[in-house]
C-alpha cells in the first residue's frame, strides 16, 4: 500500500505540473491519460476537451484580429491618398493626423495576433539600448512638432537577455505614445535604459492621480 501511495502521488504531481504549464503561449498541452486513477480519468477528459475549446477560442480571436487588420489597410491607404488632394493644409494635417492614427492601431492589432500565436522559438539576444534609440529615433519628429522633448539615457551596459523584441518594442512605442498624449506641451520625455534588463519612460509631467494608479493596466 505505501508503494501504491508513492506512485499515485507522483503520477497526481506529474499532472499538476503538466497543468501548471498551461496557459495562452502553451495552448496545445493537455493532462496525460491512462496514468490516474479510473474515478479521476472523466475529469482529466473532461478537462482536456475544455482545453481543447479554450484553444480553438483564442486561436479564432487572433485570426479574426489579424484579419480585421488587413482589411482595414486598403481603405485607409485610399483614404491617406483622397487626403493628400485636399488644398487646405490645415485640413489636410487633420486628416493625415487622424489617418495615421488609425493606421497604428492596425498595425497594434497584427501585433497582438502575432503575439497571441503560441511560441515558435525561445526567443533572441535582446539589445535594450537598439530598441529604446529606435524608438526615440522614429518618435522624435513627432513629439518635438507637438512642443515636447525626448532624450535617451542609458544607464546599462549588455546584460545578455534572451527574449522577443518585437513585443518591447511594441510596449515601448506605447508608453511613449501615452507619455506625448496625457502630458502638456513643454514635458520632457527620457526613454531610460537600465540599471540592468530595465527599459523605462519618465516624464516630468504631473503624472497619474493616485487613485487612479490601481487601474493602470485596465483596457482603456
Amino acid at each position: 500500500m505505501p508503494l501504491i501511495g508513492a506512485l499515485l502521488t507522483r503520477r497526481m504531481q506529474a499532472v499538476s505540473a503538466t497543468a501548471a504549464a498551461i496557459g495562452p503561449r502553451a495552448l496545445d498541452t493537455r493532462l496525460p491519460r491512462g496514468t490516474l486513477l479510473s474515478e479521476v480519468e472523466p475529469l482529466a477528459a473532461a478537462t482536456n476537451e475544455a482545453l481543447d475549446r479554450l484553444e480553438d477560442g483564442f486561436r479564432t480571436q487572433a485570426a479574426f484580429a489579424a484579419d480585421i487588420a488587413h482589411e482595414l489597410r486598403t481603405p485607409l491607404a485610399v483614404i491617406r491618398l483622397r487626403a493628400d488632394a485636399v488644398d487646405d493644409a490645415a485640413v489636410k494635417d487633420a486628416l493625415f493626423a487622424s489617418v495615421d492614427r488609425a493606421a497604428r492601431v492596425v498595425a497594434q492589432l497584427l501585433a497582438l495576433a502575432d503575439l497571441e500565436r503560441p511560441v515558435e522559438y525561445a526567443g533572441e539576444p535582446l539589445d535594450f539600448a537598439a530598441l529604446a534609440e529606435a524608438v526615440v529615433v522614429s518618435r522624435a519628429p513627432g513629439i518635438l512638432a507637438v512642443g515636447r522633448t525626448i532624450a535617451l539615457e542609458n544607464l546599462s551596459a549588455d546584460t545578455g537577455s534572451i527574449g522577443y523584441p518585437g513585443a518591447i518594442l511594441l510596449a515601448l512605442e506605447n508608453l511613449v505614445d501615452n507619455a506625448v498624449r496625457h502630458t502638456a506641451p513643454g514635458t520632457a520625455i527620457v526613454v531610460r535604459v537600465g540599471p540592468g534588463a530595465r527599459i523605462g519612460v519618465i516624464d516630468d509631467g504631473v503624472g497619474v492621480a493616485p487613485e487612479h494608479l490601481a487601474r493602470l493596466k485596465h483596457r482603456f
